[in-house]
C-alpha cells in the first residue's frame, strides 16, 4: 500500500502501474530473446533465423515501450490512467511503419542506425534491409494482447468473475469481507 501511495495511486483505484505491461511474461520473453540474439546468437550462429528473431522481438517490445512512455508521461503530469486501446493501436502502427521504413528505405535505415548510435553510445547498430523481415509485423497483435492483459481489471479475478478471491477489491483498505 505504501508503494502505491508513493507513486500517487489511489489505494482503492486501478491496480495497474505505469508501464507495467513491460513486466508481463510475454514482454520479458521478448526482451530476453532480443538480448540473447543480439549479444550472442547473431555472432555465434549467423543465419536467417538469427536475423529474424530480433525483428520479431522488436515488434513485441517497441509498442509496449511506446505505451509505457505515454503512461509514465501521464503519471509525471499527475494525470495517470492506463493507456487506452487507441494509444496501443497507435503504438503498434508506429512500430509497423518504422520497421517497414527501415527495411524498405536505405535513407530510413541510415537514420535508424544514427539515432540508435546516438541513444546507445558504444553500441554498433546495423540494419540489413530485407523485405522478408516484414513477416515480423505479424507479431504486433501479440504486443496489443500483452498490453490488454496488463490492463485487465484485477477485480475480475483469474476466472473472470467479479469479486474473485484474488481481486483487488478485497485487498483494499476495506480489508477482506
Amino acid at each position: 500500500m505504501v508503494r502505491r501511495r508513493r507513486l500517487g495511486l489511489a489505494p482503492g483505484g486501478d491496480a495497474r502501474l505505469p508501464g507495467d505491461a513491460l513486466l508481463r511474461p510475454g514482454a520479458l520473453a521478448a526482451a530476453l530473446v532480443l538480448l540473447l540474439n543480439d549479444r550472442w546468437l547473431k555472432a555465434a550462429h549467423p543465419s536467417w533465423l538469427s536475423g529474424k528473431l530480433s525483428d520479431f522481438a522488436i515488434c513485441v517490445l517497441m509498442p509496449l515501450v511506446i505505451v509505457a512512455f505515454v503512461e509514465w508521461g501521464r503519471w509525471l503530469v499527475g494525470r495517470w490512467r492506463p493507456a487506452g486501446r487507441g494509444v496501443v493501436l497507435l503504438a503498434c502502427a508506429v512500430t509497423g511503419l518504422w520497421l517497414a521504413a527501415i527495411q524498405l528505405s536505405p535513407a530510413a535505415a541510415r537514420l535508424h542506425v544514427a539515432l540508435f548510435a546516438a541513444l546507445l553510445p558504444g553500441s554498433h547498430p546495423a540494419v540489413t534491409p530485407d523485405p522478408t523481415d516484414l513477416l515480423a509485423l505479424a507479431f504486433l497483435p501479440l504486443a496489443a494482447r500483452i498490453q490488454a492483459r496488463a490492463g485487465a481489471r484485477p477485480a475480475d479475478g483469474p476466472s473472470g468473475e467479479a469479486g474473485a478471491p484474488f481481486s483487488s477489491r478485497r485487498a483494499t483498505a476495506e480489508g477482506p469481507r
